[in-house]
Parts: structure tokens; sequence; C-alpha cells
């Protein structure tokens, strides 16, 4: 029977050690203006978007990070209507554009409808376009008080260097049921690269049996690609520096290929046949 998740101090079933590091951060009282979380599921680090608005914005905040059932603020937040908490979420649009970051500034930079501080959530910032990146530069470097921008990504690859050399950034590691979870889950993926680099037999691939596992594994080779780049031990840490480098950007696209509702299967095939046969390494 699988682990039952238990809820963590930001209020989010999960990511129990990013709970307790975002926590730890925010009782500093010493928090930049622009966090990013990073990580392939997209509902989970949007519920934990919630959690750390209410942190930001709840008058009655609890310092243990629990919060008051009954607390208006909280429950608005939410609901989705608080007045000093914007969400920028358009799931079916394919960019972000320059016009709705404008209003989200000017709204960041009127005054408080509730006197406290004002909090902006961008889910899916790598979407935006150049331009729109860029309109962020003014407010992220001058926030003002009491201001606190969330962007949020499944592709933190494909985000623009405008946004994420101003961010601090959180990852919300990918994990299925439990720590544990995750952690047999990487043995696994790292099992079934060995299998298939060893015999390059295409069955190994059926592990992966949907969707969000496909996703998962993807960002698992984007971790360890990326650790055999900059010399850290990893499985693919024996292979050439530009051939691992080429199949970390591949793995980026296929990425957002298979956000698009692809085939899961072939386009992981077609990822490892490519990137990670023999005749790839010559």
């Amino acid at each position: 029977m699988a682990a039952t998740l238990s809820i963590g101090p930001l209020g989010v079933r999960g990511l129990q050690e990013t709970q307790k590091q975002l926590l730890h951060y925010f009782k500093s009282e010493r928090i930049h203006p622009a966090l990013l979380l990073t990580g392939p599921d997209a509902e989970t680090k949007n519920k934990l978007a919630v959690g750390m608005a209410k942190w930001l914005v709840c008058p009655k905040r609890i310092q243990d990070g629990s919060f008051d059932p009954k607390c208006t603020a909280c429950t608005r937040i939410e609901r989705g209507v608080h007045p000093d908490v914007y969400v920028l979420s358009d799931p079916e649009a394919s960019s972000i554009k320059i016009e709705s970051v404008r209003e989200l500034c000017y709204q960041m930079g009127v005054a408080s409808m509730e006197g406290g501080p004002k909090v902006c959530v961008v889910d899916e910032c790598h979407r935006m376009t150049p331009a729109a990146a860029n309109a962020f530069l003014k407010s992220l470097e001058e926030p003002g008080s009491d201001r606190y921008f969330i962007f949020l990504t499944t592709q933190p690859g494909s985000l623009l260097n405008t946004i994420l050399s101003r961010c601090l950034q959180f990852r919300t590691n990918p994990s299925a049921e439990s720590e544990e979870g995750f952690e047999k889950e990487e043995a696994d993926f790292e099992q079934m690269m060995t299998e298939f680099m060893e015999s390059e037999n295409t069955l190994a691939i059926k592990k992966i049996s949907d969707r969000e596992s496909s996703l998962r594994f993807l960002q698992f080779l984007q971790r360890k690609l990326r650790a055999s780049v900059y010399g850290r031990p990893s499985p693919f840490s024996t292979r050439d520096e530009y051939q691992n480098l080429k199949a970390f950007e591949a793995a980026l696209v296929t990425e957002g290929k298979l956000r698009t509702n692809a085939n899961h299967n072939l386009l992981i095939e077609n990822l490892l046949i490519k990137h990670f046969t023999k005749d790839a390494q010559l």
C-alpha cells in the first residue's frame, strides 16, 4: 500500500523538506522579493505558492507555519479573491504577454488594499515573452516594501536569465508518494538508463508507464546531465561533456513537447536512441 503523505508546515501534502526549508527561510524575516519554485508537478507548486502567500499576507499567522482555519484572509487567498494577492495563470495560453505583466506590475506598485504585504504569483513563468520578462525588471530590482513575487515553472531550463538571475530558487522534488518513494524512483531511473546504455533494449523504457512519470524521468535526466557537465558524480560522468550538454538541451526540448500531450513513450524512446546509444557516443 502506498504511504500516505502528511500535510507540511505550509499546508501542502508532501514536500516536507521543501516546506521546512521555506518556513525556516521566512522566519529569518529577511525575505527576498522574488522567489522561484521549480519542479515538474505544476499542481503541487501552485498549492505551495498559496501557502507561501498566506504566510506572507496573513495577519494572524502562527510562527510554526500553521494557519487559523477561520482566518478570512487565508480563506480568500485559497479562493483566489484576496485583493492583495495576484495570480497570473492561463494554462491554455501559449505565452505570457507584456500587457499582462505591465498590469501586474502596476497593481503591485499601488497601495495595499488591506494595509499589508502584496504578493504576485506567476504560473509557468517560462512562457513569458522576452518583452514580458523585461517588463518585470524595474519591479524586481525596486519592488518596494512588503512586495513579493513568486514565480513557478516546470521548465527552469527554458527560463530567461532576466528572471532567473533575480530570483532565489527553491526546488520542489518530484516525490511520488514519500521521500522514500522519491529515492526509489531515482534508483529505478538510474538502473533503467544503465540497462539501456548497456544493451540498447528499448524494453527498459516501458518502465515509464505514464506522462507524469515521464516528466519526472526527464527531470532526473536533466539533474544528472547537468551534474556531469559541472564535473559532479553522475551516471553519465564517463561520457563526453559536449555530448552530455547536447543531451541536456534535448531533454529540455522533449519536456516541452511532452507538455503538449504528445506520445510520452515515443518521445522518451527517440531521446534515448538519439543521445544515449553507442552510436551516439561516437
